[in-house]
C-alpha cells in the first residue's frame, strides 16, 4: 500500500535516499557549464559521441531525451552495449518509441520493439564538475505496460499551468512520469538532483518464460535491459554533471519490483553500479 506522503514531491525527493540530503550543494549556473544563455541549446559529450538536448524555459531545466543505451535490440534477446562512435552532433531532442507492451494503457503511445532508451532531466546550466546525486526511475506497468497511478494528479495538475508537453514534461512522452516536476522541486528545496528515466522491454518481449528461453540465456530481458541502462548511466552521467557514485534507483509498483530485482542481481556479486535505493 502506497503512503499519502507519496503525492508530495517534497516527501518523494526525501524518501528518495536520505542520502541525497547528506551531499553539499554544487555551484550551478557556472560560467563554465554548458549552457551560457537560454537560447543556446546544450550539448553533452558521452564516450559514443556528443549529443545536443533541449532548454526548457519553464522549468529552467535541461532536457536529453531519447538516448540510446545499448544496440538496437535483437527480439527475446538479451541487451548489446552500444559500442558505435560518431563525430558530428546528434540530437537528444524527441521522445523515443514506447517499448510494445499490453493493456489500454499504452494506446496512443508511439511503440516499437526498437526502444532501448533513456531520457535525462538536469537543471540548467549546470557544470560538468558539480557532481549532483542522480535519481534512477524505472516505471511500473506489472511488466507488461506502463502504468503509475499515484503520479497522475501531478501530471493533471501540471497540464493545466503549462500547455508545451516537452516544457513541463521531460521524464517521458508519458505524461504520468513527471520528473521535471521533481527535479524543480529539487533545486527549490536546494538539494538538486538529475533525474533518469528508461524504457525497458515489457511482457512477452521482455519476460517470457519457457525451457528455450533458459537454455539461451534469455530470460528475464527486461531486468537485463534495466542493468545495461545503470551500466551507461555509471559511465556517461558525468558528462551531464552527475555522480556515478550517487546514483540512487527507485520505483513504484513494478519498478520498486524492478528494483528489488537490481539489488539481488548475481547474489550481489558484482561491483555496485548504484548507490542507494
Amino acid at each position: 500500500m502506497y503512503s499519502s506522503s507519496i503525492f508530495n514531491p517534497a516527501a518523494i525527493i526525501n524518501s528518495l535516499g536520505y542520502a541525497i540530503s547528506l551531499f553539499p550543494l554544487p555551484i550551478l549556473a557556472s560560467s563554465d557549464g554548458y549552457c551560457r544563455n537560454n537560447q543556446q541549446k546544450p550539448t553533452v559529450s558521452v564516450k559514443n559521441g556528443t549529443y545536443e538536448g533541449i532548454f526548457s524555459p519553464g522549468y529552467h531545466q535541461d532536457f536529453f531525451l531519447g538516448i540510446p543505451y545499448a544496440k538496437k535490440p535483437q527480439r527475446f534477446s538479451p541487451p548489446q552495449p552500444l559500442d558505435e562512435g560518431w563525430d558530428t552532433i546528434r540530437p537528444a531532442t524527441s521522445y523515443p518509441p514506447h517499448c510494445f507492451g499490453y493493456g489500454s494503457f499504452n494506446i496512443g503511445y508511439n511503440m516499437s520493439e526498437d526502444c532501448l532508451y533513456l531520457n535525462i532531466i538536469r537543471p540548467h546550466g549546470l557544470a560538468q564538475d558539480a557532481k549532483l546525486p542522480v535519481a534512477f526511475y524505472i516505471h511500473g506497468g506489472g511488466l507488461v505496460g506502463r502504468l503509475l497511478s499515484h503520479f497522475l494528479p501531478l501530471a493533471k495538475r501540471l497540464s493545466e499551468q503549462r500547455t508545451n508537453s516537452t516544457q513541463y514534461q521531460g521524464g517521458s512522452a508519458d505524461k504520468r512520469f513527471n520528473l521535471s516536476f521533481i527535479v524543480e522541486q529539487s533545486v527549490q528545496m536546494k538539494k538538486p538532483i538529475i533525474g533518469v528515466s528508461l524504457n525497458y522491454r515489457l511482457g512477452a518481449w521482455g519476460f517470457l518464460g519457457s525451457k528455450e528461453a533458459l537454455d539461451a540465456g534469455a530470460t528475464n530481458i527486461g531486468f537485463r535491459d534495466q542493468r545495461m541502462a545503470l551500466h551507461w548511466v555509471n559511465e556517461n552521467i558525468h558528462a551531464f554533471g552527475g555522480s556515478p557514485d550517487k546514483v540512487t534507483i527507485w520505483g513504484g509498483s513494478s519498478g520498486a519490483e524492478s528494483v528489488t530485482a537490481q539489488v539481488l542481481a548475481h547474489n550481489g556479486a558484482y561491483p555496485p553500479i548504484y548507490f542507494g535505493v
